[in-house]
């Protein structure tokens, strides 16, 4: 919700009980965003919040939750399962029921640090002749 972002989005008007975009996993209806013109309404907030000083990446990381603000909707846990980078409580059964797996968070499968108990979920998919990924630090 955009209340739970009150200190970082500042004295902005917006809704406290709008849910918040965040960039994890998106479906968009590409007409309804055409209609409500959200590309024009992001780039004036970013004009706005630009003129107030402070980086422009923070402008527009707050413009962006704001440009969505009534227009997300969350989606059923069963078709995503979030929280695979930072919670490893997470019951197994309902992971392996779901549509999309969202390893957001800091403990990232690729990484060192990545919740053992979830690496096997992301590693079989995992393409090794990909160039990128044998240039990153990628840990199987």
């Amino acid at each position: 919700r955009l209340g739970q972002l009150n200190n970082y989005l500042g004295r902005s008007n917006f809704d406290r009980n709008s849910c918040a975009w965040m960039s994890g996993l998106n479906i968009i209806d590409l007409a309804r965003w055409r209609e409500l013109n959200l590309t024009g309404t992001f780039r004036k907030l970013v004009q706005e919040l630009k003129s107030g000083g402070g980086l422009p990446e923070a402008a527009a990381s707050r413009a962006t939750l704001l440009a969505f603000q009534g227009q997300v909707y969350a989606l059923d846990h069963k078709w995503v399962q979030s929280g695979l980078g930072h919670d490893s409580g997470l019951d197994i059964q309902e992971i392996r029921n779901s549509a999309v797996l969202h390893y957001n968070g800091n403990m990232k499968p690729w990484l060192e640090l990545g919740i053992p108990k979830y690496k096997s979920l992301w590693v079989r998919f995992l393409n090794r002749e990909d160039q990128f990924l044998s240039e990153c630090n990628v840990i199987p």
